[in-house]
């Protein structure tokens, strides 16, 4: 009896096994098999990103694998990254995308159709208004370049924690932006703020598990399970901090003096129509999309940057007489983003930090709309497609010794020059909205502490902590700057 009901069982998981074969989807990329249910979530490990780039190797520059239910297309060097996010079918976000965990509310980054396009020429039209790239911008930085080198002063050429006032000075400034105001380092707010920064960085991986079993996450954050409980809490809490925002601009509108996103965005609602996305849940996730964006990129940036001088003191030499070459020396002249032309070596060495490191190792997914194709392969229709970055960066297709060190990769007869592989803000028409802002933000940053300062470890040995979630973060936790003059 115990037989007949076990060869049924086998009998009949065969037959859907061949079922599902018949009925799979042919001329699909190329790559590994995973586990029933899980697909190959499970050993993507944490760096994933290195998996993938080892699978562009052996499977070729398009692959692809299954998430769970999901069939996903990993796309691993520029010419696919081109080909695909060139496509109008795969403009798309998927249903679930691993950064929209933020309560009664959606936003830019994952609407599509209409609804983005709105949404993104508003911000992009309103952070020019507010100075993007221009004057203004500057100013804002160098007001929190003022505030972090007082800091740093204070320290009087001892080891510190550069890390714990160095995000808050970075993200001030498109906090400034979106509020109208920064805050003080040891503000309350500002605190809590990082404590989000911080949830948002891990949580919003696109190889998170409750990217591909949504339903998931509710049961993880009830039994306490791989913090996302605690994560659960600090996005109820940043919920109701971006709504205060809203409800006091809301309130004290007329009166407002200083221009911001939140006051222009109220001021855009007044005049949309009814069939428009404007609407205080779409403001409360646009506020969070580019609260997140504006900071950590940026910030995560600028201390792989220091840890590279660090690394690499000749480095960090060269690019200080080029620096003095310009500013001179012992002077307080401001730098300003109209000097990135006259310092090459210094905006090549950056460029060189974030190729090699690529802050954003794995793009923002993308999903076909319609079914499309990807260098001859078939793409169905709702795929998820996944831009390896990092594995661009590394391709020795279109970098010579790709995992060394080079900032003269960027330089062409003394001139700043970009190979059209360097994208470390993704590709087409849904790449970074703040891309110019935050090369100036990181440029400014950079440039002055490096003008002002030396870097070094307090002894021989350093070892500092990483996290990678979203962004890769390097934490730099003890380390001395000296004033140079």
């Amino acid at each position: 009896m115990i037989r007949h009901r076990f060869e049924a069982i086998l009998g009949l998981s065969v037959i859907i096994i061949v079922i599902f074969w018949l009925k799979r989807e042919k001329n699909l990329p190329p790559g590994p098999i995973g586990l029933p249910i899980l697909g190959y979530l499970p050993f993507l490990g944490k760096e994933a990103y290195r998996t993938l780039h080892t699978f562009t190797g052996k499977y070729g520059p398009v692959f692809s694998f299954y998430l769970g239910r999901n069939l996903v297309v990993v796309l691993g060097n520029f010419k696919t990254v081109k080909e695909a996010l060139s496509n109008n079918n795969i403009m798309d976000r998927p249903k679930n995308p691993p950064n929209h965990l933020l309560p009664d509310s959606t936003n830019l980054s994952v609407s599509n159709g209409v609804e983005w396009k709105e949404q993104r020429q508003f911000s992009i039209q309103t952070f020019r208004q507010l100075g993007m790239g221009k004057s203004r911008m500057e100013e804002i930085i160098h007001t929190e370049l003022n505030r972090l080198t007082k800091e740093i002063d204070s320290k009087q050429d001892k080891p510190f924690n550069l890390d714990e006032i160095l995000l808050p000075s970075v993200s001030n400034a498109i906090l400034s932006m979106l509020t109208g105001s920064a805050l003080d380092f040891r503000d309350e707010k500002r605190v809590f703020l990082n404590r989000i920064l911080s949830t948002m960085t891990v949580f919003f991986r696109p190889t998170r598990i409750h990217a591909y079993f949504p339903s998931i996450r509710k049961w993880l954050a009830r039994f306490k399970i791989w913090g996302y409980d605690q994560a659960e809490i600090y996005m109820d809490k940043f919920s109701k901090f971006i709504t205060e925002e809203i409800e006091y601009h809301k309130k004290e509108n007329s009166q407002l003096d200083v221009e911001n996103y939140i006051h222009a965005y109220l001021n855009a609602s007044k005049s949309a129509t009814s069939i428009s996305s404007f609407s205080d849940r779409m403001l409360k996730g646009n506020f969070q999309s580019l609260f997140s964006a504006g900071s950590t990129p940026s910030r995560a940036t600028i201390e792989w940057s220091l840890l590279s001088m660090i690394q690499k003191p000749d480095v960090q030499q060269m690019v200080q007489r080029e620096l003095d070459s310009v500013l001179g020396t012992g002077t307080e002249r401001l730098l300003t983003w109209a000097d990135h032309v006259q310092l090459p070596y210094t905006m090549s060495v950056l460029y060189e930090v974030m190729r090699q490191n690529t802050i954003v190792p794995i793009a923002m997914l993308r999903c076909s709309s319609k079914r499309t194709q990807i260098s001859g392969y078939n793409i169905p229709k709702g795929t998820v497609v996944m831009p390896n970055i990092w594995g661009v960066h590394h391709n020795t297709e279109d970098w010579e010794d790709p995992f060394t060190f080079k900032p003269e990769r960027f330089l062409k007869d003394g001139k700043l020059s970009k190979p059209q592989a360097f994208i470390p803000f993704s590709y087409g028409k849904r790449n970074c909205l703040g891309e110019d802002m935050a090369i100036i933000h990181v440029f400014l940053y950079f440039a002055t502490l490096l003008h002002r300062y030396s870097i070094a470890l307090p002894s021989e040995d350093g070892d500092f902590p990483q996290i990678l979630g979203v962004a890769k973060l390097i934490i730099l936790d003890n380390v001395c700057m000296k004033k140079r003059f």
